[in-house]
């Protein structure tokens, strides 16, 4: 089968899912976005750092799709259970610890120059969104468990189900109706709750009706083995310590415009919102490339995993290059959703400013696609620690500090800071290209260490 064909084949459904949630992402903003122009404002910024703390968790948990794609190339199947069953394990403890930032959330937001009422937001969504951590967590550990066997539809009908369910509740419970009161942004909140369980347990389902699901040994899937435990977290952690920081510059991105007051922050916010359509099935092609070049490296097939990243690239610049062209010459038909529901009086101001953001959101996709595809293939190929050790020097020192002292001291106004961001993306895409091209990535073996 030709690369392209099969990069399409477990890309596809993998699509599909990530554009479901895109679509309860922009759902969640836009019904938000009618009720208080404070609460979208409020969301994307507490959502961001809720996924951004959960991340070194799920991130970790995800990985297990790596180690499957891999011993799934070495032929060796029945080895799957034991180091699936570490990554149960690290998502529960994980996620019981993480149910300790309910309680600190207040003090981290008021260290930012919010409004009142935005403040009270963020905190309110934030602590009930710490409930979604273990479902999340259960989420990304089995969806890495059917990719990693080339199982993508199910990933993708679980996915959809959780989307559609939470697209119903979003509404009738911002806005109350049927003997549910109008509970606004903590609504929100918890119709997201709600979904996400169920999303866990439709993935649990879908993973143990695979076929030949004996040959996989999950009767060890939540058995803790000491000595595979911690190979699992050598590779597996810096995978996520990657997303997390990958989530954290963004989201202190969006807290520190957040002090050019509420309606660049709304208009930030929407035009995050907006990109996530390009974003995510992004995310959706890098997983493919991810898991091809796992099964390549399994079976020691060097020449095929690079051709892999290769037309992953292309593919992935095809699709970016199409929304880039949207969001210049159309811009207006991205915003109008958010537009159309909207009584609030500054949403004209808003608009203007979301339609000159979306220019640099046309540099910004480019880049950010190819970024992910580079870091998708490395940590498919196990080279997780030049990811987490590049990713953190250009985090801190490119993102987050120079932000930080752009907006606090320097006075910069919205556009400039976008473009500094689309300038960093382009960074990352970069070293990237540079890390696969020196092919030191090639040399890395992740079963002999498990083993």
């Amino acid at each position: 089968m030709h690369p392209i064909r099969k990069i399409l084949k477990l890309a596809f459904p993998l699509i599909l899912s990530t554009i479901s949630i895109s679509i309860l992402q922009f759902v969640d903003r836009m019904v938000l976005s009618w009720h208080s122009i404070q609460e979208v404002a409020a969301a994307m910024p507490a959502g961001a750092l809720h996924f951004a703390l959960a991340s070194i968790i799920f991130g970790s948990c995800s990985f297990i799709g790596t180690f499957v794609s891999q011993y799934i190339g070495a032929k060796t199947p029945h080895k799957v259970g034991i180091i699936l069953g570490q990554a149960n394990i690290f998502s529960l403890l994980g996620s019981l610890l993480f149910l300790l930032f309910i309680p600190l959330a207040p003090y981290f937001f008021q260290l930012f120059n919010h409004s009142v009422t935005v403040l009270n937001h963020e905190i309110i969504y934030f602590q009930i969104l710490c409930w979604t951590t273990l479902p999340l967590c259960i989420c990304g550990t089995w969806a890495g468990f059917l990719t990693g066997i080339g199982r993508t539809w199910p990933v993708m009908i679980a996915n959809a189900i959780m989307a559609i369910i939470n697209i119903i509740l979003t509404p009738w419970w911002v806005f109350g109706g049927l003997g549910i009161p109008e509970l606004g942004i903590e609504g929100a909140a918890w119709a997201t709750v709600v979904s996400q369980c169920i999303g866990a347990l439709l993935h649990l389902y879908f993973a143990y009706q695979a076929p030949k699901i004996e040959r996989y040994k999950l009767k060890y899937a939540f058995t803790f083995d000491w000595k595979v435990f911690k190979y699992f977290c050598f590779f597996a952690v810096p995978s996520g310590f990657h997303l997390l920081l990958e989530i954290t510059g963004f989201t202190l991105f969006m807290l520190f415009l957040g002090n050019l007051g509420d309606i660049n922050q709304a208009a930030s916010n929407l035009a995050f919102q907006i990109t996530m359509f390009n974003f995510m099935p992004t995310i959706g092609i890098g997983i493919a490339i991810s898991i091809l070049v796992g099964q390549s490296m399994g079976s020691n097939k060097i020449e095929l995993a690079q051709s892999y990243i290769r037309y992953g690239r292309n593919i992935t610049l095809v699709y970016t290059c199409t929304f880039a062209l949207l969001y210049v010459l159309i811009p207006e038909i991205f915003i109008f959703p958010f537009e159309v529901g909207s009584n609030d009086p500054n949403f004209p101001e808003i608009y203007r400013k979301t339609k000159t953001l979306l220019l640099f959101l046309a540099a910004f996709s480019i880049a950010d696609g190819l970024q992910i595809i580079y870091a998708s293939a490395l940590k498919g190929a196990g080279d997780t620690h030049f990811v987490m050790k590049f990713l953190s020097l250009a985090s801190i020192f490119v993102l987050i500090l120079p932000t930080y002292y752009l907006v606090n001291i320097a006075n910069w106004s919205l556009n400039p800071l976008w473009a500094w961001l689309s300038g960093y993306i382009m960074l990352l895409a970069l070293g990237y290209h540079l890390r696969l091209k020196s092919g030191k990535w090639k040399t890395i073996n992740i079963l002999n260490k498990v083993n």
